[in-house]
Parts: structure tokens; C-alpha cells; sequence
């Protein structure tokens, strides 16, 4: 994914009538060995392609391996996560290509191909992901704003204490179905035809601006978002952007003249940041969305075990022991672990030590008791 796995033989990139030769075969040669493969949708308007990505359920996971290999032959393999990059090989192909530089060369090399293998459950969701180059991005940005997350693997909530984005706790699966994603953005679920009326996918007319302009009517999009104030617009945010082609024509080109003004690409760390949307706003609308699915209770039970935690930790902490003890460094942690070890129902219960009705005082009585016997 993104053409620059493979370090030891050199890839090329193709123009679109060579690599739709490859994506046509690799598709016809591997779908034997396939439950389900899917190319990731990809607007007719792209001339250049560094690489071909394939999502796949393969019939028997722990033999595609070898199955690539012997349907390939390839050089080289590298695997990373859930991610099988080979390379192919272009010599039966008397074709002129167009290499990054722009300069003509003879086919002589390999072009990438990644095979991203899923769970079947999760194949529909990743189609919709990874479809249209950086769709998913954008609308992972779009949800950003309301303590949510998208990816191949769904739509989350990211449970953050005090509403605080870099304290997050956990995430909540709330669902892994594109239509009910669309309607939860607030997105005309009809354009989503667009993404599957073709069984393996591949290229479609849809054009980068009907994306933009699909995502754009979703309530929950803010293009002040990509305003330099904005406290998620951050450094690591930019940086990505600066390698994705799709992102960066709708940062520099559709939203300037949609919205007039231009995206700061630079971060600006001594300026103060702010939150885009209305902390009681968004407070609301995950509180409607959870409670929808199900799901409040299970938000709520993630932030009072955080609560519980920090309550006890409060109460029985290494600076109270070291405080009470003199211990330090080494015999301070073993004097912990013994306290913790044997009051296990009390000083290593942290239910018991933020209860209300412990007390302070009956904590520390507990430590220099053992104390007093230890040493």
C-alpha cells in the first residue's frame, strides 16, 4: 500500500493501460484461492498507479503464502501486519512505461501488488475503507471531531477521560456496516452504490470532486477543522498529508474554492488551539449515538473503572509507602509488591481503596504495621 514495501527489487509505476492488464490477471489467477477479493475502488481520472492493492479472504490463510509463490514466482516478499507485498513481473510485457520521474523506460522490473488479507466479517467494511485513495482519510477526519474513529475495522468511539483526546481510555466497536457508517455521518447512503456496483471492484467514473462534494454535505463536516487553530490539526496530521494526493487536492484546491481559505500546512505549536466543535455538542451527539446502539453503559462502566483507579491510586501510592517506610528504589518496590500480596483483599483491591468509607488513616495504618514486621 503505497507502492514502497518491496527494498530489494526494483517497482515501477504504470500508466493506466498496463496496470489494468495486471490488475485484470492477478484478479482471474488468484480468485480460485479466495472466499472474497475485492479491488478498492478508484476513480477513472487516475493515470499513475505505484502499486495494486487486493483485498482478500483467502480460503485457506495459512497456505497463501505459498500459493502467491507458486502462482508468482516473485523475488521478493514482505509481510507487514496484515499486508502480503510481492512483486510481478513486467518482462512479458514489450510495453513503454512512464516511470516516477517521467522518463520513458523499457518494462524490465516489477510492479508491487499488496494483498490485504481480512476476516470475513470484516471484507465489506474494508471494501468501503480502502476505496477511492484517500475517501477513508477524510472521513476518518470528518469523525475525529466527535470522539470517533474509523478505519477497515469500523466505527469507534474513542472513550476519553474528561473529554480530554490524549487521555483515551478504550474503544467501542459501534458498527462495522457502511450504510449504517453513511447514516450516522449524516451522508446519502445512495452514493454507496458507487462503491460496490462492481464484484471485484476496480475503476469507476466517479471522479475525486463527486467524493468531495458526498462528503461535504455530512452535518458533521467543519472545514474549519483544517484551520491552523484547530487542537486537532496537528503536526503528525499534516505530515501524512504531504504523502497523500487525494487528501492534499481536496485540502488545496477544493476547499479554497469552496470555502475561501487555504489549509495551514504548517503547525504552529505556540499558537492556542481550540476545539471545534462545542464540547457540550459533542457530548450530546455521542451520548445519542451510544445510547442508540446500546452502547452508554458500556461507556460509562469504562469511565468509572478509570475513576475507581485513579481513586485508589490516589489513596495508595509508591510516594505514601516510600513517605511512611524510608524505603527507596528496589527495597521500596519489593515492600509494595509485598504489601499488595498479602492484604490482597484491601491494599491490592482497588475497589476497596476507593471506597468512600476507607479511610486514610486506616491505610497507612496497614503500612507501617507491615512494616514494622517486615524490617
Amino acid at each position: 500500500m503505497g507502492g514502497n514495501a518491496l527494498k530489494k527489487v526494483k517497482t515501477v509505476r504504470l500508466p493506466k493501460s498496463t496496470y489494468s492488464l495486471v490488475e485484470e490477471h492477478v484478479v482471474k489467477v488468484i480468485s480460485d484461492y479466495c472466499l472474497n477479493i475485492f479491488v478498492p475502488r478508484y476513480s477513472d481520472q487516475k493515470t499513475c498507479f505505484g502499486d495494486l492493492d487486493i483485498i482478500i479472504v483467502p480460503k485457506d490463510p495459512s497456505k497463501f503464502r505459498s500459493t502467491l509463490e507458486s502462482l508468482f514466482n516473485p523475488r521478493e516478499i514482505v509481510k507487514s501486519g496484515d499486508v502480503l507485498s510481492i512483486d510481478y513481473n513486467l518482462t512479458v510485457w514489450p510495453y513503454k512505461i512512464v516511470d516516477q520521474h517521467g522518463e520513458g523506460s523499457d518494462i524490465g522490473d516489477s510492479f508491487q501488488v499488496d494483498f490485504i488479507h481480512v476476516s470475513p466479517d470484516n471484507f465489506h467494511i474494508s471494501c468501503f475503507y480502502f476505496s477511492f485513495n484517500d475517501f477513508g482519510a477524510i472521513l476518518g477526519t470528518i469523525f475525529k471531531n466527535w470522539q470517533l474513529s474509523f478505519g477497515s475495522y469500523g466505527l469507534f468511539h474513542d472513550v476519553c477521560y474528561n473529554d480530554d483526546k490524549t487521555i483515551q481510555l478504550k474503544k467501542i466497536l459501534i458498527t462495522t456496516n457502511p450504510t449504517e457508517i453513511c447514516q450516522i455521518a449524516g451522508l446519502h447512503s445512495e452514493f454507496l452504490k458507487n462503491f460496490f456496483d462492481n464484484q471485484y471492484g476496480g475503476a469507476s467514473p466517479i471522479t475525486w470532486n463527486q467524493i468531495f462534494e458526498w462528503l461535504t454535505t455530512s452535518p458533521l463536516f467543519k472545514s474549519d477543522y483544517w484551520h491552523s487553530k484547530s487542537i486537532y490539526w496537528n503536526h503528525s496530521e499534516r505530515k501524512r498529508i504531504e504523502l497523500r494526493p487525494m487528501y492534499r487536492e481536496f485540502l488545496f484546491k477544493y476547499i479554497p474554492e469552496r470555502y475561501s481559505f487555504h489549509p495551514e500546512i504548517n503547525f504552529k505549536p505556540e499558537e492556542t488551539k481550540v476545539h471545534i466543535i462545542a464540547k457540550e455538542e459533542r457530548q450530546l451527539f455521542i451520548r445519542n449515538l451510544l445510547t442508540k446502539y446500546g452502547l452508554w453503559s458500556s461507556r460509562e462502566d469504562i469511565l468509572k473503572k478509570h475513576e475507581i483507579q485513579l481513586t485508589a491510586k490516589k489513596k495508595f501510592s509508591g510516594e505514601l509507602v516510600k513517605s511512611l517506610s524510608n524505603l527507596e528504589d528496589k527495597a521500596l518496590g519489593n515492600f509494595i509488591v509485598h504489601l499488595k500480596t498479602k492484604h490482597s483483599q484491601t491494599l491490592g483491591n482497588k475497589y476497596w481503596l476507593a471506597n468512600p468509607e476507607t479511610s486514610q488513616s486506616e491505610i497507612e495504618k496497614i503500612i507501617q504495621e507491615e512494616h514494622s514486621k517486615y524490617y
